[in-house]
């Protein structure tokens, strides 16, 4: 796709200079009070960055509707915002979510909580117990089949009681037959 370029006219030029002069006369009267404030500052700049990122894609896709070619059905964007504090030193992490339902504050919320319980719960189980990131397996079917057989042996590890871990429960089935067999048959405890 050709980007929409159009000639520069002098109302233009003179739009662009306002918009410059205004945006200086921003920043001495209002950015340079809010840099006291610095969660507010910082917020303020993310809304001019995503408004300037937004302008200049329209510039360069053309004045049409920008995400619909590229994402029909397009519904919210999204940031979540987390803060995490570990041994003193807090960290914050943003995450951006693009969805196709009209998402409220609410919705939003459970929305995320649910992909992470399903990271928690699966991937990472999956990483930790098997070692999926190191899996080798890219081509043809096998991927999938290894995928299959990987999710079946986590629920049998996990449908057997005990206070082991699964990476423990999974060694020893690879040790012992007798537990084996009594994961396969869900006799074990």
């Amino acid at each position: 796709m050709t980007p929409h370029r159009t000639l520069l006219s002098p109302i233009s030029i003179l739009a662009a200079a306002l918009a410059a002069l205004l945006g200086a006369l921003t920043e001495l009267l209002l950015l340079r009070r809010m840099r006291h404030a610095p969660q507010l500052y910082q917020l303020v700049a993310t809304f001019g960055l995503t408004l300037a990122l937004h302008d200049a894609m329209r510039w360069y896709f053309g004045p049409e509707e920008v995400f619909a070619p590229r994402f029909p059905g397009l519904k919210a964007i999204a940031m979540v915002e987390a803060e995490v504090e570990r041994e003193g030193k807090t960290t914050l992490a943003r995450r951006f979510f693009l969805s196709s339902l009209p998402l409220d504050a609410a919705l939003l919320a459970r929305a995320v909580r649910a992909h992470w319980g399903i990271e928690n719960r699966l991937h990472w189980v999956l990483d930790v117990v098997f070692h999926d990131d190191l899996m080798r397996l890219r081509t043809g079917n096998g991927p999938r089949n290894m995928s299959t057989i990987k999710h079946m042996a986590m629920n049998l590890i996990r449908g057997a009681g005990g206070k082991d871990s699964l990476k423990v429960r999974r060694k020893t089935a690879a040790w012992d037959q007798e537990y084996l067999k009594a994961l396969i048959t869900r006799t074990a405890q």
